[in-house]
């Protein structure tokens, strides 16, 4: 108990006296690498349930200059019935979790200037191994030029941990996966009459820390380092105010830092992607973007065999009315392996979600996904099923108090992927604001 206190109480020191809330608490299965050109599709004709204003619970900015200073806090308790996503070391736990963060933002007619940080510390009451200490740093900035062109450039660094329910993670750890990844991104976009043209450019440097296994042997995850360059376009001609047509090229090169195995194999590569579709926003109806296409990626060396076939990146947000939220998700994208003998697999997945406000200052969410892995090279798949559901409540401006319950099942019958593994997760959370 000692050795308890010990370690959550910094914690509780950065809850009472810090600055920033945020439900950082849950995790959601995410792409490592994200496209410089993401789905854009509001026109400010619908608003979700957590879109919506709710004056009473307003952030009040701290005013420096012409920028104002946004901080907030979250912190947790939670409980989870499989602390290492193992079936083989199936033990409970819980853990104490805080997120400060601190926003600058300008206050600026045209133009913007942002800069933000962040931590996510996350404490386990026996099972320290588990610990986490996240962070992030990062700036953002936006130049008007004249009516039609906008620039975007952002930048960030931070240390993250990676979901044992990836396919692109190592299975069987006692510890938790870090990793640092570095983030630079360019954009520009232009506007006139029904077009609208959109350049990007962005830089990934993902660098992967040692993790320690179930039998307690420290293993390197440096041959997982990679940079990846990507470059895209996008024309989107409207047919309505309401309606578009787009379509969207990319291009991106990976370069690992280590060969992989005792025969040195080149896991680099060249991925070409073509997508074309369509985006709405249809007042109290619905709103989305939806594209389909082909994508192929290239290996430098012949012992992994070239990916291509169908993509997809779709969002679908239908209002049943005003209180009632479902948004419908499916994804179809290459993926980098970790099994020496497959360079990459295709990952599928669906989600729907809804969230209804029961109460003004009452929110309730409700979501499941479903996602399969499909290995080049290898037979078998893996399939991946997570559900969840909680609630947020609004005490007032300062505070609000949230749960969250989820369950998820990883199974597959590819060797090198680790076991079968189910978890139940269930957070209790609070926020407060200035």
């Amino acid at each position: 108990m000692p050795k308890l206190v010990a370690r959550v109480a910094p914690l509780a020191l950065v809850t009472y006296g810090g600055l920033s809330a945020s439900n950082a608490y849950a995790q959601s299965l995410v792409s490592l690498i994200d496209s410089p050109i993401p789905l854009s599709y509001s026109r400010g004709r619908n608003v979700s349930v957590t879109e919506r204003d709710h004056p009473e619970d307003k952030l009040n900015p701290i005013p420096v200059g012409s920028f104002d200073l946004i901080p907030r806090l979250s912190s947790s308790i939670s409980y989870t019935d499989n602390v290492y996503q193992s079936r083989q070391l199936k033990i409970s736990d819980g853990y104490v979790s805080v997120a400060p963060r601190i926003t600058l933002a300008s206050d600026w007619d045209r133009h913007s200037f942002t800069v933000n940080s962040s931590a996510a510390l996350r404490r386990y009451f026996s099972q320290s191994i588990r610990d986490q200490d996240g962070w992030s740093v990062g700036a953002a900035g936006r130049l008007d030029v004249g009516d039609s062109v906008v620039l975007n450039v952002d930048a960030s660094r931070a240390r993250t941990f990676q979901s044992s329910f990836s396919g692109s993670a190592v299975a069987d750890l006692r510890s938790a996966i870090p990793l640092d990844r570095t983030l630079a991104n360019a954009r520009a976009v232009y506007t006139g009459g029904r077009f609208r043209l959109t350049a990007a450019g962005a830089f990934t440097d993902l660098a992967f820390k040692p993790v320690t296994n179930l039998a307690g042997v420290v293993l390197p995850q440096n041959q997982r380092d990679r940079e990846v360059v990507t470059g895209a376009g996008q024309v989107e001609y409207a047919l309505s105010p309401d309606t578009a047509l787009f379509v969207l090229g990319e291009y991106s090169r990976t370069e690992y830092k280590l060969a992989l195995g005792a025969i040195p194999l080149n896991r680099g590569s060249h991925e070409v992607r073509a997508l074309a579709g369509v985006s709405l926003d249809i007042s109290s109806l619905i709103r989305g973007s939806v594209a389909a296409g082909y994508t192929r990626r290239d290996y430098r060396s012949p012992a992994f065999r070239d990916l291509s076939g169908l993509s997809v990146e779709g969002r679908i947000d239908y209002f049943p009315t005003r209180l009632t939220t479902v948004a419908l998700t499916a994804r179809r994208v290459i993926e980098d392996s970790t099994i020496g003998n497959s360079g990459g697999f295709y990952n599928t997945g669906f989600s729907m979600g809804v969230d209804h406000e029961l109460l003004r200052n009452l929110l309730l969410r409700v979501d499941a996904e479903y996602s399969f892995e499909r290995y080049l090279g290898i037979s078998g798949r893996a399939h991946v099923f997570q559900a969840s559901g909680g609630a947020r409540y609004l005490f007032s401006r300062r505070m609000s108090v949230d749960f969250d319950l989820r369950h998820g099942d990883r199974s597959t019958n590819i060797s090198g992927l680790g076991p079968d593994f189910g978890e139940t997760r269930a957070t209790l959370g609070a926020s407060f604001k200035l």
